[in-house]
């Protein structure tokens, strides 16, 4: 099995989550519980910030919570993640996200994913592309 298919997250990259939504990391064999604390992480504008992660299921999943968190952009980096053989899971593994208070209730089989729409126009004095944030396109899966 490859690192890839060892690990599996509950949610998309880009994918805004409501305040308080549980982050799952599943893993294809019982995970060895220092690793856990010290591969998993939240980030900030790329600074780590305090998370909690609780081993679930036989040491197979790891949640970790998000009660407490302002809203805005945050990444779940996953960095050398190992079973309790020693045996790598997971690594490198780095997963932007938002924290977005949505009103309404959204059926659980719903995500919502937000990524930056890119006007890309020519330079012509230089021939190269460049690229500009127009803003961002709302997608409900």
């Amino acid at each position: 099995m490859d690192c890839d298919d060892m690990v599996k997250i509950n949610f998309s990259a880009g994918e805004i989550l409501q305040p308080g939504a549980s982050l799952e990391i599943k893993a294809a064999h019982s995970v060895d519980p220092r690793s856990a604390q010290g591969a998993v992480r939240l980030l900030r504008g790329g600074v780590p910030i305090s998370a909690t992660v609780r081993m679930q299921k036989q040491d197979r999943v790891l949640q970790v919570a998000t009660d407490g968190l302002d809203p805005g952009s945050y990444e779940l980096r996953v960095t050398e993640l190992l079973d309790v053989k020693g045996k790598r899971l997971a690594g490198g593994l780095a997963v932007p996200f938002a924290m977005i208070p949505i009103s309404g209730q959204l059926p659980p089989e719903v995500r919502v994913e937000a990524r930056p729409l890119i006007l890309e126009a020519l330079a012509q004095e230089k021939g190269k592309a460049t690229g500009a944030v127009l803003g961002h396109d709302y997608i409900y899966d």
